[in-house]
Protein backbone atom coordinates (compact mmCIF):
# COMPACT_ATOMS: atom_id res chain seq x y z
CA UNK A 1 0.00 0.00 0.00
CA UNK A 2 1.08 3.71 0.20
CA UNK A 3 1.38 3.85 3.38
CA UNK A 4 0.69 1.87 6.91
CA UNK A 5 -2.68 1.26 8.38
CA UNK A 6 -4.19 -0.06 11.30
CA UNK A 7 -7.75 -0.21 12.63
CA UNK A 8 -8.82 0.36 8.99
CA UNK A 9 -11.20 -1.38 6.74
CA UNK A 10 -11.85 -2.82 3.43
CA UNK A 11 -14.35 -3.75 1.15
CA UNK A 12 -14.86 -5.32 -2.43
CA UNK A 13 -16.55 -2.90 -4.76
CA UNK A 14 -19.09 -3.83 -7.69
CA UNK A 15 -16.08 -3.52 -10.01
CA UNK A 16 -13.96 -6.11 -8.22
CA UNK A 17 -11.41 -3.39 -6.88
CA UNK A 18 -10.86 -3.38 -3.21
CA UNK A 19 -11.44 -0.17 -1.01
CA UNK A 20 -9.15 0.41 2.06
CA UNK A 21 -10.33 3.29 3.80
CA UNK A 22 -9.10 5.43 7.17
CA UNK A 23 -6.94 4.14 10.06
CA UNK A 24 -4.19 5.04 12.13
CA UNK A 25 -0.61 4.74 11.23
CA UNK A 26 3.02 5.09 13.01
CA UNK A 27 2.75 8.82 13.30
CA UNK A 28 -0.04 8.56 15.48
CA UNK A 29 -2.63 10.07 13.30
CA UNK A 30 -5.92 9.22 11.54
CA UNK A 31 -5.96 9.84 8.40
CA UNK A 32 -9.03 10.16 5.89
CA UNK A 33 -7.54 8.92 3.24
CA UNK A 34 -8.10 5.80 1.16
CA UNK A 35 -6.83 3.97 -1.69
CA UNK A 36 -7.94 1.13 -4.49
CA UNK A 37 -6.21 -2.53 -5.04
CA UNK A 38 -6.95 -4.18 -8.37
CA UNK A 39 -7.12 -7.58 -8.09
CA UNK A 40 -6.24 -7.85 -12.24
CA UNK A 41 -2.93 -5.73 -11.93
CA UNK A 42 -1.52 -6.36 -8.25
CA UNK A 43 -1.38 -2.60 -8.14
CA UNK A 44 -2.90 -0.25 -5.63
CA UNK A 45 -3.74 3.92 -6.93
CA UNK A 46 -5.08 6.66 -4.68
CA UNK A 47 -8.92 7.47 -3.40
CA UNK A 48 -11.32 10.51 -2.34
CA UNK A 49 -10.40 11.08 1.49
CA UNK A 50 -13.51 9.86 3.72
CA UNK A 51 -14.59 13.89 4.94
CA UNK A 52 -14.02 13.09 8.96
CA UNK A 53 -10.45 11.33 9.48
CA UNK A 54 -11.55 8.80 12.11
CA UNK A 55 -9.54 5.60 13.76
CA UNK A 56 -11.17 2.41 14.79
CA UNK A 57 -14.80 2.61 12.87
CA UNK A 58 -16.73 0.30 11.55
CA UNK A 59 -18.00 -0.10 7.93
CA UNK A 60 -20.49 -2.21 6.37
CA UNK A 61 -21.77 -2.24 2.39
CA UNK A 62 -24.71 -1.16 1.02
CA UNK A 63 -27.43 -3.30 -1.18
CA UNK A 64 -26.35 -0.57 -3.70
CA UNK A 65 -22.83 -0.53 -3.50
CA UNK A 66 -22.10 1.99 -1.57
CA UNK A 67 -20.02 1.79 1.60
CA UNK A 68 -21.13 3.31 4.73
CA UNK A 69 -18.57 4.59 8.05
CA UNK A 70 -20.08 4.45 11.41
CA UNK A 71 -18.33 6.05 14.32
CA UNK A 72 -14.87 5.37 15.19
CA UNK A 73 -12.40 7.74 17.31
CA UNK A 74 -11.44 11.16 16.24
CA UNK A 75 -8.18 11.50 17.93
CA UNK A 76 -8.31 15.84 17.03
CA UNK A 77 -11.20 16.10 19.66
CA UNK A 78 -10.09 13.21 21.54
CA UNK A 79 -14.12 11.44 21.58
CA UNK A 80 -16.40 8.90 20.30
CA UNK A 81 -17.76 9.78 17.24
CA UNK A 82 -21.72 9.15 16.33
CA UNK A 83 -21.10 10.56 13.07
CA UNK A 84 -21.70 8.49 9.62
CA UNK A 85 -21.00 8.68 6.16
CA UNK A 86 -20.73 6.75 2.94
CA UNK A 87 -18.60 6.25 -0.56
CA UNK A 88 -20.55 5.68 -3.68
CA UNK A 89 -18.13 4.16 -5.70
CA UNK A 90 -19.98 5.18 -9.37
CA UNK A 91 -18.99 8.88 -8.01
CA UNK A 92 -15.49 8.40 -6.11
CA UNK A 93 -17.38 10.67 -3.75
CA UNK A 94 -18.18 10.59 -0.11
CA UNK A 95 -21.40 12.26 1.55
CA UNK A 96 -22.62 12.21 4.96
CA UNK A 97 -25.63 10.26 6.62
CA UNK A 98 -27.77 10.56 9.67
CA UNK A 99 -26.17 9.62 13.16
CA UNK A 100 -26.41 6.92 15.44
CA UNK A 101 -27.97 7.47 18.59
CA UNK A 102 -24.94 6.41 20.85
CA UNK A 103 -21.25 7.39 20.09
CA UNK A 104 -19.23 4.49 19.51
CA UNK A 105 -15.80 3.39 18.75
CA UNK A 106 -14.54 -0.59 17.92
CA UNK A 107 -17.70 -1.67 17.21
CA UNK A 108 -19.21 -3.93 14.39
CA UNK A 109 -21.01 -2.94 11.59
CA UNK A 110 -22.89 -5.70 9.29
CA UNK A 111 -25.41 -5.70 6.72
CA UNK A 112 -28.34 -7.71 7.43
CA UNK A 113 -30.42 -10.17 4.31
CA UNK A 114 -32.65 -7.18 4.47
CA UNK A 115 -30.61 -4.49 3.87
CA UNK A 116 -30.44 -2.97 7.16
CA UNK A 117 -26.74 -2.56 8.78
CA UNK A 118 -26.49 -3.72 12.22
CA UNK A 119 -24.11 -1.78 14.40
CA UNK A 120 -23.06 -3.99 17.76
CA UNK A 121 -20.84 -3.11 20.95
CA UNK A 122 -17.72 -0.91 21.12
CA UNK A 123 -16.98 1.83 23.17
CA UNK A 124 -18.47 5.17 24.00
CA UNK A 125 -17.63 8.37 25.80
CA UNK A 126 -19.06 7.32 29.34
CA UNK A 127 -17.98 3.83 29.47
CA UNK A 128 -14.59 3.10 28.63
CA UNK A 129 -15.12 -0.80 29.62
CA UNK A 130 -17.32 -1.51 26.52
CA UNK A 131 -21.04 -1.56 26.01
CA UNK A 132 -23.23 -4.55 24.78
CA UNK A 133 -25.83 -2.40 23.35
CA UNK A 134 -26.59 -2.66 19.70
CA UNK A 135 -28.68 0.03 16.92
CA UNK A 136 -30.03 -0.67 13.34
CA UNK A 137 -29.48 1.49 9.97
CA UNK A 138 -32.11 1.38 7.59
CA UNK A 139 -30.82 2.43 4.25
CA UNK A 140 -34.30 3.94 2.60
CA UNK A 141 -35.55 5.97 5.30
CA UNK A 142 -31.59 7.03 6.60
CA UNK A 143 -33.21 5.99 10.18
CA UNK A 144 -31.54 4.55 13.11
CA UNK A 145 -33.23 2.27 15.94
CA UNK A 146 -32.22 0.60 18.92
CA UNK A 147 -31.93 -3.79 18.68
CA UNK A 148 -31.73 -6.30 21.36
CA UNK A 149 -27.99 -6.33 23.17
CA UNK A 150 -25.38 -8.77 23.11
CA UNK A 151 -24.47 -10.92 26.38
CA UNK A 152 -21.43 -9.31 26.73
CA UNK A 153 -19.63 -6.20 25.83
CA UNK A 154 -17.07 -6.60 23.20
CA UNK A 155 -14.63 -3.90 21.69
CA UNK A 156 -10.43 -3.70 21.64
CA UNK A 157 -8.20 -1.00 21.55
CA UNK A 158 -5.77 -0.09 18.72
CA UNK A 159 -6.11 -3.56 17.32
CA UNK A 160 -9.29 -3.19 15.76
CA UNK A 161 -13.29 -3.87 16.47
CA UNK A 162 -14.47 -7.10 17.14
CA UNK A 163 -15.63 -8.49 13.88
CA UNK A 164 -19.50 -9.73 12.92
CA UNK A 165 -20.65 -11.69 9.56
CA UNK A 166 -23.39 -12.75 7.77
CA UNK A 167 -24.60 -15.96 7.92
CA UNK A 168 -26.65 -16.17 4.69
CA UNK A 169 -28.38 -19.78 5.07
CA UNK A 170 -29.93 -18.34 8.39
CA UNK A 171 -29.75 -14.77 8.37
CA UNK A 172 -28.31 -14.29 12.12
CA UNK A 173 -25.01 -12.41 12.42
CA UNK A 174 -22.59 -13.54 14.02
CA UNK A 175 -20.33 -11.69 16.39
CA UNK A 176 -16.32 -13.45 17.31
CA UNK A 177 -13.90 -12.15 20.09
CA UNK A 178 -13.54 -9.25 21.39
CA UNK A 179 -12.42 -7.95 24.59
CA UNK A 180 -13.70 -5.91 27.22
CA UNK A 181 -12.72 -5.19 31.08
CA UNK A 182 -14.26 -7.61 33.39
CA UNK A 183 -13.06 -10.69 30.91
CA UNK A 184 -10.21 -9.50 29.07
CA UNK A 185 -9.84 -10.57 25.79
CA UNK A 186 -12.38 -13.13 24.76
CA UNK A 187 -12.84 -16.81 22.95
CA UNK A 188 -16.52 -16.14 23.01
CA UNK A 189 -19.01 -15.72 20.51
CA UNK A 190 -22.70 -15.20 19.79
CA UNK A 191 -25.25 -14.53 17.13
CA UNK A 192 -27.63 -12.22 16.29
CA UNK A 193 -31.82 -13.65 15.02
CA UNK A 194 -33.06 -10.35 13.22
CA UNK A 195 -36.40 -11.69 13.70
CA UNK A 196 -36.35 -11.60 17.54
CA UNK A 197 -33.39 -9.17 17.82
CA UNK A 198 -31.84 -11.74 20.68
CA UNK A 199 -28.51 -13.16 21.26
CA UNK A 200 -27.45 -16.38 21.41
CA UNK A 201 -23.81 -18.13 22.72
CA UNK A 202 -21.87 -20.34 20.06
CA UNK A 203 -19.23 -22.74 21.02
CA UNK A 204 -16.11 -21.21 22.01
CA UNK A 205 -13.10 -20.62 19.88
CA UNK A 206 -9.65 -22.28 20.34
CA UNK A 207 -8.06 -18.79 21.21
CA UNK A 208 -8.90 -15.89 22.57
CA UNK A 209 -8.30 -13.00 20.35
CA UNK A 210 -8.70 -9.18 19.21
CA UNK A 211 -8.36 -7.38 16.59
CA UNK A 212 -8.64 -10.10 14.43
CA UNK A 213 -11.18 -10.67 11.00
CA UNK A 214 -13.88 -12.73 9.89
CA UNK A 215 -14.79 -13.37 6.51
CA UNK A 216 -17.46 -15.18 4.97
CA UNK A 217 -16.15 -17.69 2.12
CA UNK A 218 -17.71 -19.21 -0.47
CA UNK A 219 -18.78 -22.55 1.02
CA UNK A 220 -20.64 -20.73 3.44
CA UNK A 221 -17.98 -21.18 6.16
CA UNK A 222 -16.22 -18.14 7.93
CA UNK A 223 -12.73 -17.68 8.41
CA UNK A 224 -11.21 -15.64 10.92
CA UNK A 225 -7.55 -14.36 10.36
CA UNK A 226 -4.89 -14.20 13.24
CA UNK A 227 -5.42 -11.39 15.94
CA UNK A 228 -3.78 -10.22 18.75
CA UNK A 229 -3.82 -12.85 22.77
CA UNK A 230 -2.39 -11.38 25.94
CA UNK A 231 1.28 -12.46 24.49
CA UNK A 232 0.69 -10.92 20.82
CA UNK A 233 0.00 -12.01 17.39
CA UNK A 234 -2.17 -14.84 17.27
CA UNK A 235 -0.23 -17.40 14.60
CA UNK A 236 -3.88 -19.27 14.40
CA UNK A 237 -6.84 -19.09 12.21
CA UNK A 238 -9.96 -20.95 12.44
CA UNK A 239 -13.14 -21.46 11.04
CA UNK A 240 -16.53 -21.41 11.80
CA UNK A 241 -19.53 -24.10 10.45
CA UNK A 242 -22.85 -22.44 10.98
CA UNK A 243 -24.53 -25.79 9.91
CA UNK A 244 -22.82 -27.88 12.66
CA UNK A 245 -22.35 -24.52 14.76
CA UNK A 246 -18.49 -26.13 15.90
CA UNK A 247 -15.11 -24.24 15.52
CA UNK A 248 -12.03 -26.11 13.56
CA UNK A 249 -8.38 -24.71 12.77
CA UNK A 250 -7.38 -23.48 9.32
CA UNK A 251 -3.95 -23.13 7.34
CA UNK A 252 -2.27 -20.71 10.24
CA UNK A 253 -1.39 -16.99 8.51
CA UNK A 254 1.87 -16.13 6.74
CA UNK A 255 2.77 -13.06 9.16
CA UNK A 256 0.47 -13.41 12.03
CA UNK A 257 -0.84 -9.64 12.24
CA UNK A 258 -3.83 -7.36 14.04
CA UNK A 259 -5.93 -4.16 13.05
CA UNK A 260 -5.58 -5.53 9.39
CA UNK A 261 -8.24 -6.41 7.36
CA UNK A 262 -9.82 -9.57 5.26
CA UNK A 263 -11.26 -9.21 1.66
CA UNK A 264 -12.90 -12.17 -0.50
CA UNK A 265 -12.32 -11.33 -3.90
CA UNK A 266 -13.93 -12.33 -7.14
CA UNK A 267 -11.97 -16.20 -7.82
CA UNK A 268 -12.43 -16.95 -3.89
CA UNK A 269 -9.35 -16.13 -2.68
CA UNK A 270 -8.89 -13.88 0.46
CA UNK A 271 -6.76 -10.48 0.42
CA UNK A 272 -5.20 -9.89 4.61
CA UNK A 273 -3.99 -6.77 4.18
CA UNK A 274 -1.44 -4.59 6.60
CA UNK A 275 -2.31 -4.27 10.51
CA UNK A 276 0.72 -4.64 13.31
CA UNK A 277 2.95 -7.61 13.83
CA UNK A 278 5.17 -8.94 15.76
CA UNK A 279 7.19 -6.38 18.18
CA UNK A 280 4.41 -3.54 17.05
CA UNK A 281 5.84 -3.03 13.81
CA UNK A 282 3.03 -1.42 11.36
CA UNK A 283 2.42 -3.74 8.16
CA UNK A 284 2.09 -2.67 4.30
CA UNK A 285 2.53 -6.84 3.45
CA UNK A 286 -0.45 -8.37 2.20
CA UNK A 287 -1.30 -11.89 1.49
CA UNK A 288 -3.46 -14.62 -0.14
CA UNK A 289 -5.47 -16.93 2.14
CA UNK A 290 -6.47 -19.98 -0.50
CA UNK A 291 -10.32 -20.26 0.08
CA UNK A 292 -12.79 -23.28 -1.18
Amino acid sequence: MTMPRTAHSAFRLPDGKVLVVGGSNEGGTAPGSAELFDPGTGTWSPARSMSTARVNFAAAMLTDGKVLITGGWHLVSGTALNTAEQYDPATGLWSPIAAMGTPRYNQTATRLADGRILVSGGVNNDNQGGIATAELYDPSTNLWAPTGSMAAPRETDEAGGHPAVLLPATGDILAIGGSNNLSGILNTAERYRPGTGIWSATPALDAARQGHTATLLGDGTVLVVSGLDDFGPVASNELYDPATNAWSAAAPPLTPRSGHSATALLDGQVLVVGGTGAGGVQLVSAELFQGP
